[in-house]
């Protein structure tokens, strides 16, 4: 049953291929998946099939449309989520301006997690700190002897010899 596609021309496997690639997997290991190699064959053997196939003249650009496929949805999916989050989050200032103070914190909070989950909100990186603590080591003044009694350096307090 090796059955073309009227559309894209490529057979089952040959899409299936495609689509695993695609979707990040490794040409080999999809091609292991999609034609159901043996254990027993030689790696350079999947590696070369897998090769020759994604330069296939009909599978290279199915691979490419599919990967553009995925980028433009999760493209489409970040945009809508940063409209949503944007309109929400304004949405929840109006509320604090007219009075309707109830619940608004919390609310953003729910914001800032989702924003932080999808990567649309992030910690500015901070610069490493350039503060420098400064040490003065200096010797301890020689005690003074006064008439036998050996004052300590604030010449206050009398020590015993």
């Amino acid at each position: 049953m090796n059955t073309k596609d009227p559309i894209t021309g490529l057979t089952h496997k040959q899409e299936h291929f495609a689509q695993l690639v695609a979707a990040g997997a490794t040409q080999s290991d999809a091609y292991r998946q999609a034609y159901n190699v043996s254990p027993g064959t030689p790696g350079i053997t999947t590696w070369d099939d897998a090769s020759e196939l994604a330069r296939h003249p009909l599978v290279l650009p199915r691979i490419q449309e599919l990967k553009a496929a995925a980028q433009a949805a999760a493209v489409a999916a970040l945009a809508w989520d940063s409209a949503r989050l944007v309109s929400e989050a304004d949405r929840h200032r109006q509320l604090a301006l007219s009075g309707g103070f109830r619940g608004v914190s919390a609310a953003n909070g729910a914001l800032e997690l989702i924003g932080r989950a999808t990567g649309l909100l992030a910690d500015k990186p901070t610069a490493p700190s350039t503060a420098i603590q400064i040490v003065f080591v200096t010797e301890a003044p020689a005690p003074r002897v006064v008439e036998g009694e050996l004052i300590d350096e604030q010449g206050s307090r009398p020590l015993t010899l």
